[in-house]
């Protein structure tokens, strides 16, 4: 396990110099823990700590900006939303305490913003800026709006069969909405899920995201994951849990610019991500 551990820092350590454009980069959450025996009790147990991923590298590539952040919170298992200040340690580290037995969510919303992929001296760069502000003759690969959001599921505790707190969704402009609690789940099992937008569930042929899924030790390679799937028109996605660890399912849903934004970029990019442990 240590030798593990020292290759996995070895590798991460030369991920974070390579140039990749931050235009690409998308979030996600990590916890030290995603499932607990018992809640808190005084000092023990009933804790997690909370660190951001970003980037293209999983489970870690590069540091996120906590100024960045729209929103940060925590919602416990009763529905009760309560929010989060960021950690000032690497990866925003953030402690997060969880005193009573249940399914708890944190989630993060990035703020929107504008990302354009230009082409400068033979290199790729991503500038923030709609396309109509750009410098003259610069070459445009790419404009979009981006916004951005990330779950991580947690259990505390046993954890009922009739419970739907892990597929109650909170809100996220796009978000992914497990059907089953992970908690329940094998090795072998399939993980059936929803995909919202605005709160509507996506299905196909109207809608068509790029889902994907992978778990922590598949690869440690840019963007490769380990699973892909897609909606059925009921609007149902599945993954199969091929082995036992801590996962992330990651989405992306382009749309078309609304009026206000048409002359400013090409699409609105939404991405958003769904991070749980199976054991």
């Amino acid at each position: 396990m240590q030798n593990l551990l020292l290759r996995m820092v070895r590798v991460f350590i030369c991920l974070m110099i390579l140039p990749v454009p931050a235009s690409a980069h998308h979030m996600w959450l990590n916890a030290t823990r995603y499932t607990l025996e018992e809640a808190g009790q005084g000092s023990f147990g009933g804790k997690t700590i909370i660190y951001f991923g970003w980037g293209d590298f999983y489970p870690l590539h590069d540091f996120i900006d906590a100024s960045t952040l729209r929103s940060f919170y925590l919602v416990d298992p009763k529905g009760q939303r309560k929010e989060l200040t960021p950690g000032e340690a690497g990866f925003i580290a953030t402690k997060v305490e969880l005193p009573q037995k249940g399914t708890y969510l944190v989630a993060a919303e990035r703020k929107p913003s504008f990302v354009a992929d230009i082409l400068e001296d033979g290199k790729l760069k991503g500038l923030r800026k709609p396309k109509d502000e750009l410098p003259k003759g610069v070459q445009l690969l790419e404009s979009k709006y981006s916004v951005q959001s990330a779950k991580a599921l947690i259990n505390v505790g046993e954890i009922d069969l009739g419970d739907n707190r892990a597929s109650t969704p909170i809100g996220q402009d796009l978000e992914i909405v497990p059907l089953k609690n992970p908690y329940h789940l094998k090795e072998g099992d399939h993980l059936p899920f929803k995909v919202l937008f605005k709160g509507s569930p996506l299905r196909r042929p109207l809608a068509d995201p790029t889902i994907k899924a992978t778990y922590v030790g598949f690869s440690t390679e840019k963007d490769v994951f380990a699973y892909t799937t897609e909606l059925d028109t009921q609007g149902i996605a599945r993954i199969k849990i091929v082995r036992y660890g801590i996962w992330q399912i990651f989405v992306v849903h382009p749309t078309e610019p609304p009026g206000e934004l048409a002359g400013k970029v090409d699409k609105i990019e939404y991405k958003t991500s769904l991070t749980f442990e199976v054991r």
